[in-house]
């Protein structure tokens, strides 16, 4: 039950991070500030604002809860992103970074043109309101299960404001002095809520014990989170880390190419041990619980910590989950706003912007992204699925299309026009959509997995048919953009390294991917051994990733 000393320390813990805001709008004199902490963000800021943005209620709560249900090959939601975070930094992010950018939209206009940029940044801002619909009603949710004396709508209006506030006050600079803290807050938060669930059922050897073979299997052949989910998944980590707005615009106020490479790759080693916590608590709950699995899954671990954890570490706990969820959502609005901001009025406008008029209206979008996020968040309320399912769903049908419009003919190739990558993105994200209409109208479990391959598929073959009937790419701008992703020799990093002792890392990270693959596919054959060979794969890939950054 939550005491009164539980409520002083969640909302002095509020108060803190309105004061932050305050505190460091005093350093914002321009947009690059708002936008990107004037791109001067050290290594360990970097590796901090990426690691809290990344870990919110969606770890604690949703994930976990679909642990409950399905068991532990969830984890591969985390485990797959991390691997992401390694693979993007080392081979996509650089190449964004040499050319200065601020958003994804910014990106397309430069290689396709002026509509695929206008096209890209409406698309972005639709995307950025659904998520942050989606963080803030489970925020809500969340606190008012576990404060019930305040209810759903109050939560929603304190963390709408909260977070509203230090954002519009303080743009990515307080975000990003914030997240610090709040990384601090979670790490906390998520020993705590592991400890006390854990504890009642004989910690990590008692869960795999008293839990069923197929619940610890980490790679099953059939289920929601089966093999073909892990393959999805890792697909969309790629999307989101090289895609997303509200993750890369932390990457792009990164102070140079190797702060950037060394930020991604460290993210994703030092969250690898942490995600576990959070996942072998869920694994608990049914041993603790016999109703869990006809439990909405959103609201399983809640009940679970609020039963588990004692006063004074409750109010530290929630403490930590309202940082957690602070840090993606705020990350998210700034995101929007500047995507609004500078890539749609800024561009509708006629005459060029001062500088002051530029980030009053930055803040502007602030407060409209905020309200988006409030109307989202009542759509969340009564879709009736779940966070996951909704979140999942909304990556795969917005950020697989970009990515091969972006990435894979954008960045790394160049015989794609301005007309091929709109058709490409437009025409991916329908028939991602056409697929979850069909999986939901026929109950189809393996949604991620339809959805994902379709919209990738659709991009991939409409991009270059419709390209063929228009005149190429301006063949300059082309150039320039392959060369800031090769780099220069004078640089530290190269994708394809220089040194001996740079490719054998290369060629360890390439091994490790490669059993790791062939734990998943074996897994899909129901081997015992699968498990192994994934989880042992992705260390080594790690363990490659890691000495790569020691060798030029």
């Amino acid at each position: 039950m939550l005491g009164s000393i539980d409520l002083i320390i969640i909302f002095v813990m509020l108060a803190l991070m309105l004061g932050l805001g305050n505190l460091f709008s005093r350093s914002v004199a321009h947009t690059d500030d708002f936008y990107l902490a004037n791109r001067a963000m050290p290594v360990t800021l970097v590796i901090c604002s990426l690691a809290a943005t990344n870990m919110s209620m969606y770890n604690f709560i949703s994930e976990a809860g679909q642990a409950a249900h399905q068991g532990v090959s969830i984890i591969w939601h985390e485990w797959t992103g991390n691997m992401a975070f390694a693979f993007c930094g080392l081979f996509i992010m650089p190449g964004f970074r040499r050319l200065n950018l601020t958003t994804i939209p910014e990106f397309m206009g430069m290689r396709y043109g002026g509509k695929a940029h206008s096209i890209t940044a409406v698309m972005y801002a639709l995307k950025s309101a659904g998520k942050l619909g989606l963080g803030m009603y489970l925020g809500a949710l969340t606190g008012y299960v576990l404060v019930p004396q305040i209810n759903f709508y109050w939560w929603l209006l304190i963390f709408t404001t909260v977070v509203g506030i230090y954002t519009f006050q303080g743009g990515m600079i307080s975000v990003i002095f914030a997240d610090v803290a709040q990384f601090i807050l979670i790490l906390i938060a998520t020993l705590i809520g592991y400890t006390f669930v854990a504890a009642q059922v004989g910690w990590m050897p008692g869960i795999f014990e008293k839990s069923s073979a197929d619940f610890v299997n980490f790679v099953p052949p059939a289920g929601k989170f089966d093999y073909k989910f892990i393959i999805a998944i890792l697909f969309l980590g790629i999307n989101a880390f090289c895609c997303d707005q509200g993750m890369i615009q932390r990457s792009f106020g990164s102070k140079n190419v190797k702060t950037l490479v060394v930020a991604m790759v460290l993210v994703g080693i030092i969250l690898t041990p942490v995600n576990p916590f959070h996942f072998f608590a869920g694994l608990a709950a049914p041993l603790l619980n016999a109703n869990a699995a006809s439990m909405n899954p959103d609201a399983v671990m809640t009940q679970l910590y609020k039963s588990s954890i004692p006063t004074v570490f409750m109010g530290i706990f929630i403490s930590g989950l309202i940082a957690s969820q602070l840090s993606g959502v705020s990350a998210e609005i700034n995101a929007g706003a500047t995507v609004v901001a500078k890539d749609i009025w800024q561009r509708l406008r006629r005459t060029e912007p001062s500088g002051t008029e530029k980030l009053r209206f930055s803040r502007y979008m602030t407060i409209a992204m905020t309200m988006l996020m409030v109307f989202f968040a009542l759509v969340s309320k009564f879709s009736g699925r779940s966070v996951v399912d909704n979140f999942l769903s909304l990556v795969g049908i917005f950020d697989t299309p970009i990515f091969v419009v972006a990435i894979i003919y954008g960045l790394k190739g160049s015989r794609i026009n301005e007309q091929g990558a709109i058709a490409g993105y437009l025409g991916g994200a329908a028939v991602g959509l056409a697929a979850i209409t069909v999986c939901q109208i026929y109950q189809i479990p393996d949604f991620l997995w339809w959805i994902t391959v379709s919209a990738f598929l659709g991009s991939l073959i409409i991009t270059p048919l419709v390209s063929r009937f228009f005149a190429p790419p301006d063949k300059e701008q082309v150039a320039k953009i392959r060369l800031s992703d090769k780099g220069t020799e004078e640089e530290w990093y190269r994708i394809i390294p220089r040194s001996l002792p740079g490719k054998i890392t290369l060629g360890v990270i390439i091994a490790g991917g490669a059993i790791f693959f062939l734990g998943i596919v074996i897994g899909g054959m129901g081997s015992m051994h699968a498990s192994l060979f994934a989880v042992g794969g992705m260390v080594i890939y790690f363990a490659g990733c890691a000495t790569r950054l020691l060798f030029k």
